[in-house]
């Protein structure tokens, strides 16, 4: 159940053309996002969506090995089934589009 859920967030990531997600499809219920951009925006467009919704995508970036890319590991748990798939994806393109990018 948790693997299919996290098959079908990726699928709605993958859309968005600032973010990777490896491995694609998710073999578990664990991915690593890759998202373009600056890591103090990102981070701090994640704690607005957090204020403005109860969501925390996550919590810090670690830096990626493509350069001007930062990571984060998504766990598909109990609280991710409480959001559709492509509510997830959109507050992904929220956080994108806060932290500078269209």
């Amino acid at each position: 159940l948790y693997c299919a859920k996290a098959q079908a967030v990726a699928a709605a990531l993958a859309a968005l053309p600032e973010l990777a997600v490896m491995p694609s499809p998710p073999q578990t219920n664990m991915m690593h996002l890759f998202l373009r951009g600056d890591r103090a925006r990102l981070e701090r467009a994640a704690l607005e969506i957090a204020d403005a919704t109860g969501v925390l995508l996550f919590r810090s970036l670690w830096p990626g090995q493509i350069p001007g890319f930062h990571k984060l590991e998504l766990t598909v748990g109990e609280a991710t089934f409480e959001l559709p798939d492509h509510e997830i994806g959109q507050l992904f393109a929220d956080l994108l589009a806060r932290a500078g990018h269209p």
